[in-house]
């Protein structure tokens, strides 16, 4: 094969396009609800961090304190801190005049995005009357359930 040859080859293989992935509908439902989710408790990082850096909302945690107490387990940061005994989510929300605890929002929607992404799973699933996929997102709404609520239940 001459040098021309071999490069007619290779353009050749640079030219085909590679197969297209098909990606299941219901893959993308999940993954649209996480991205949006998502996209949600970043905006709300960037309104904390500019309420907070602005000085135009009260910090409920200075700087300071935090350098100085850092190095704690956040059960014990708090209670030296603020005397807060951390016991599931609702101290966040006694606490939303304060900018670093708006952030605090943005953290609750990251950690219930896969709960919302399985929910819009499950209506997906239904509307399909697709069995195995709804049972399998009911079951993990359960098992999220269960940790969100942990705090506030007894197993």
């Amino acid at each position: 094969m001459s040098s021309i040859e071999v490069k007619l080859e290779e353009k050749k293989v640079e030219e085909r396009r590679p197969e297209m992935i098909e990606v299941p509908k219901e893959y993308k439902v999940y993954a649209r609800i996480i991205e949006i989710m998502t996209g949600i408790a970043v905006a709300i990082m960037v309104l904390s961090l500019i309420l907070y850096g602005s000085h135009a909302l009260p910090p409920y945690v200075t700087l300071a304190e935090i350098v100085k107490y850092w190095k704690l387990a956040a059960t014990k940061f708090w209670m030296v801190l603020k005397g807060i005994k951390i016991h599931g989510y609702d101290w966040i929300f006694a606490h939303l005049a304060h900018a670093d605890m708006i952030g605090m929002i943005s953290v609750l929607f990251l950690a219930t995005a896969c709960f919302v992404g399985n929910i819009g799973l499950a209506i997906f699933a239904a509307m399909r009357r697709d069995i195995p996929l709804l049972t399998f997102a009911v079951i993990e709404c359960i098992i999220l359930l269960i940790g969100y609520l942990k705090p506030y239940i007894m197993l």
